[in-house]
């Protein structure tokens, strides 16, 4: 996260970021079955045409053996890894239409 705001020269995002690493209390570590998913899912994307990257493809694997939802504005990538659960912060809803 702190790369991708870096990257983007956001103060804001800075910010936000700080506010979320607030409220983690703890950090999910890498396992042996960790890595198990990440071979499976990656193989899979790969048969199918559709890799994403390495590191992409570990995070994913990660939430999903951890039953997280993963927090991107990836959604490109990791929208193609099957049964992760994916939520966009930076998208802004849209207000409901007033149908006047």
């Amino acid at each position: 996260m702190r790369f991708g705001a870096e990257r983007a020269g956001s103060e804001s995002y800075h910010y936000r970021i700080d506010k979320v690493c607030e409220r983690m209390d703890c950090v999910a570590e890498w396992t042996t079955e960790c890595a198990d998913k990440f071979a499976k899912t990656q193989s899979a994307l790969f048969e199918k045409g559709v890799p994403i990257g390495f590191t992409d493809a570990m995070i994913a694997s990660h939430a999903l053996i951890i039953d997280a939802t993963l927090v991107s504005n990836n959604e490109k990538h990791f929208s193609r890894v099957e049964g992760l659960r994916l939520e966009n912060w930076l998208k802004v809803p849209t207000p409901p239409s007033s149908g006047a």
